[in-house]
Parts: C-alpha cells; structure tokens; sequence
C-alpha cells in the first residue's frame, strides 16, 4: 500500500509539472495578444480616448508565479527521486513493483486522454472511425466474431426446433425422430435458415483464422521438412470448412445421403487438421507452453469424441441398417453428445488463437498491374546501353519473341 501511494504521489507530481508548463506556455500567449490589443487602445489616434484604469498586463510577475510554483514541484520530484533511488537499493524487487505501477498510471492516464479526445470529436467522425475496417477489422475480432456467431446459431437452432413438432397428434419433436444432432437442430425452417446463415458465417470467418495461421506459421517453418505437414493441415482445414458449409446447406431432410457424407467429411478433416497443428506447434514451439497443453488436451478429446461419433453412426446406418436396430435410441443418444462435444471442442482449439491474433493487424494493398509496352522497354533499353550493344539487344529479343 505504501509504494501504491508513493507512486500515486510521484504520477501526481510530473503531471503537475506538465500541467504548469503547459499553462506557462499559453499565459505567454493570452499575455503577447492582450498586450497588443490593449495597445491599440492606448494609441492618441485611436478614436478610443485614453483609458487609464486599462493598464497591459504585467507578464512578468504571472510568470514568476508560475516560475515559483515550478521550482516547487522540482523540489519535491528531486524528493521523489531521492526516495525512489533508496527503494532500487534496498530492494529490487520493490523497486520493480514501483516502475509497473508507474507504468501502468501512466498507461491509464494516456487511454483517459484519449478518451476524453474522442468524445470531444463530433458524432459523424467516430462513426466514421469506428467501421474504418483498416482500424477495426482485425483479425481477433474476426475469431471472437466466429466464436460467438456458433454458440448463438447453435443455441437459437437448438431453441427453436424445441417448438417444431413433427407429429401435431403424438408431441414428436425433430429431435425425438432423430436425436439430439446439430443436423437435427438446422433440419426445419426456420431453425434451418438461422442454422444456415450463421454455421456458414462461422465457418468462413474459421477458415479466415486458418489462412491467418498460415502465413504465420510459413515465416517460422521456411526452409523446414515440416512445412510440407502444414501445408496438408491446411488444405485439410480449408477442406474441413468446405465440407462444414455443405452440411449446413443440404438438410438431412431433403438430402440425408450427401449431408451424412459432408458431416463425416467435415469431423474427419477437422479431427486431422486439429492434430497435425498441434504436433507442429509441439514440435517447434510456435506458442507459449500453456497454450501447447491446452491444445494436445483439447486435440485428443476431438480425437476421441469423433471417434465415438462416427464409429456407432457407421454401425448403426450401415451394419444394423437404419431402424432395424435394437438399441437405436440409446446410440444416437450418445452419438448425437459426442458429436455436440466434438463440434464444442473444435471452436475451443480455434479460440486458443486470440493470443496470437491479439498482436496482428490487417493489412491490405492493392497495386495497378503493370504493363510493359515492348518498343518501349526496347528503346529504353537501347538509350541505357553503349552503342555497340544495341544490336545485340535487338536480335536477342527477336530471339526470345521467336521462342515464345
């Protein structure tokens, strides 16, 4: 508590130094344009008389006052510095505390400044500045933006297809016919159009966080053998969002066969993406440990629970055919939660992104393609060469124009 108050004290006295000598510097100025319209009054040809209670302002004494109270804070800053340089050697760990604290007072003060900017600016300017996409689209909002876009499509679908009943006579909801999947939950409309729009959206900006990854994982992987492991994790993430987008446009209701075959695709491609990043990351310790550990843990439960999803799917479609099966009920039960529980932890291994992408920006260029007119380029060429040369240069590129 005592080097808190100290170093509220110490902030305390430079913005006190700053706030003097910036008040100095406009007296000086409120001072000089007084005096020199107060002279105009003062001249004989004026027209304004004299005045003698008007007197011009005595700068100098304002000045002295503030020179005085400046001394005042040097004073107590040389204290300061005096206290602070026995804190450094009596400890330095305290003395540590001291400059993070400082630091983050003036970190505080600085974001108050400019907030305080801001909101003096006129409403039209920070509209204008708040969808500036070069200063707002960054590449962690798009992740976060993701994240949220799947658990409310997913909630909203779940929340709705809770009301749509297939069988008016017998209460029978989508899911008692068939079980408690996401593809049950975007069969129906309207939960289906919810259900399309945001999965695909998700998706996208998913597939937008890859590409990301991509080019930051090629800066640290040039020149690797295992660049070529994370070009293939790539296609096959870019593969896995294809094959999640076509689960959410072809509902189980009107295609079952090639919505069954975008879901196995789509777990499948995910589930491999998923453990060939982790074992890059592992293997060349692209992140901080912490992060390493979440994603080995978090890429084995995807493992696990896309196994136990598609494996009893495949046993009860192909093997038992569909209906025929005894215990029906109870595999879809389980299957439908551990597919819900594959499709959870894979928005979790991508949410272990918003470190990285804290620290990036977007940045777009876009260039005018250039065209080179030959004759042009001959001539200019020619105008650079020694005059012995210039033949030379004409008959070469005939040559190439030849070949081409």
């Amino acid at each position: 508590k005592t080097l808190t108050a100290f170093g509220v004290w110490v902030d305390t006295i430079h913005a006190l130094e700053r706030f003097i000598i910036i008040n100095m510097e406009a007296i000086k100025k409120i001072v000089k344009k007084f005096n020199k319209r107060a002279w105009v009054l003062f001249k004989p040809d004026s027209g304004y008389g004299t005045n003698r209670r008007l007197k011009p302002l005595d700068d100098m004494r304002i000045l002295d006052e503030l020179s005085q109270s400046l001394e005042a804070v040097h004073v107590l800053k040389l204290n300061s510095l005096e206290v602070e340089t026995r804190i450094m050697c009596t400890s330095s760990c305290y003395h540590e505390y001291l400059q993070s604290h400082l630091k983050q007072l003036d970190t505080t003060r600085t974001r108050d400044k400019l907030h305080r900017h801001e909101r003096q600016k006129k409403f039209s300017t920070r509209v204008t500045k708040f969808i500036d996409l070069e200063t707002r689209l960054m590449p962690s909002f798009l992740l976060i933006l993701a994240i949220f876009l799947t658990f409310f499509t997913l909630i909203c679908t779940y929340y709705i297809s809770l009301g749509i009943y297939v069988d008016d006579d017998r209460s029978t909801t989508v899911f008692d016919e068939k079980g408690y999947f996401i593809s049950a939950s975007i069969d129906r409309a309207p939960a289906a159009n919810i259900g399309t729009l945001g999965l695909n959206l998700s998706l996208s900006f998913l597939g937008i966080a890859i590409f990301i990854k991509h080019k930051i994982v090629k800066k640290a992987l040039r020149g690797k053998v295992w660049m070529r492991t994370h070009r293939i994790a790539c296609a096959l993430g870019i593969a896995g969002i294809f094959c999640g987008c076509g689960v959410a446009a072809f509902q189980h209701q009107d295609l079952p066969v090639t919505h069954n075959i975008f879901a196995a695709t789509f777990f499948t491609f995910a589930m491999l993406h998923v453990l060939l990043e982790t074992v890059i990351d592992y293997k060349h310790r692209l992140s901080s440990r912490f992060l390493r550990k979440i994603r080995a843990a978090t890429a084995l439960l995807v493992t696990l629970c896309v196994i136990l999803f598609i494996t009893p799917m495949a046993y009860l479609i192909g093997v038992c055919g569909g209906h025929k099966c005894p215990q029906r009920e109870e595999i879809r039960f389980f299957a439908a939660i551990f597919e819900i529980a594959a499709f959870i932890l894979l928005i979790i291994w991508f949410a272990t992104y918003y470190p990285l992408f804290r620290t990036l920006q977007f940045q777009l260029h876009v260039h005018r393609k250039v065209t080179l007119d030959e004759e042009a380029l001959v001539a200019k060429l020619n105008d650079k060469m020694p005059p012995t040369w210039v033949g030379y240069t004409n008959k070469k590129i005939e040559l190439i124009k030849h070949e081409k």
